[in-house]
């Protein structure tokens, strides 16, 4: 049984038998922080994760902006389970903002447009354009020069096509974020704007 905004809900009658078996297998503290929280980002990963907790200021585009005060939880998903966690939260009336990869699909795109347009609690944000099909693409477009000088490749180090640094930032996520975002950088970058986008909206 879970306590909502307004009132309590008996999962068992709303959740799949998947949904059901991702949370019994699944780590414990999330689903907690989850149900506690007053609103959620979901990402799909540490990158984001790191991003978002780091430079929410600048992602807020408000100097002091602080995610705590904000009474915003980030959790990450590791992947596309979020959906587990949106299965859960329908009826609960508490805002609940997805960050994710449009992963190349045209129709992805289109289908959250329509969710979105529907849902006042729930809200999925992801790149317009499938060519930014993952989110370090779109930072390395956004910020190409500087990450070119900042991240450094040995010569037959690992390649995207004939791009060396973005192939680095794709086979290295957590280290690149971390390097990038963490709390000891002050890196000025551009960041996508469907990550901006989300976090007005939940911060609304």
């Amino acid at each position: 049984i879970i306590i909502g905004q307004d009132s309590p809900k008996c999962v068992n009658e709303d959740i799949s038998e998947s949904c059901k078996y991702f949370f019994e297998k699944s780590d414990d503290y999330n689903l907690l922080q989850f149900l506690l929280c007053n609103k959620c980002i979901l990402v799909e990963g540490r990158t984001e994760y790191q991003l978002i907790n780091y430079k929410y200021s600048q992602l807020a585009n408000e100097e002091n902006a602080n995610i705590e005060k904000d009474n915003i939880d980030v959790i990450s998903c590791y992947g596309k389970s979020y959906k587990n966690y949106l299965e859960i939260a329908n009826g609960l009336g508490k805002k609940i903002c997805v960050i994710t990869d449009n992963d190349k699909k045209q129709d992805f795109i289109d289908e959250i447009k329509k969710e979105n347009a529907t849902n006042n609690y729930i809200k999925i944000f992801t790149d317009d354009d499938i060519a930014n099909w993952t989110f370090e693409v779109g930072l390395y477009k956004l910020n190409k020069e500087k990450l070119e000088n900042m991240i450094h490749v040995q010569k037959d180090g690992e390649s995207y096509k004939d791009k060396q640094v973005l192939g680095y930032m794709l086979n290295h996520k957590a280290d690149v974020s971390y390097d990038l975002f963490g709390k000891n950088h002050e890196y000025e970058l551009e960041y996508p704007q469907y990550i901006k986008d989300a976090i007005k909206w939940i911060r609304s």
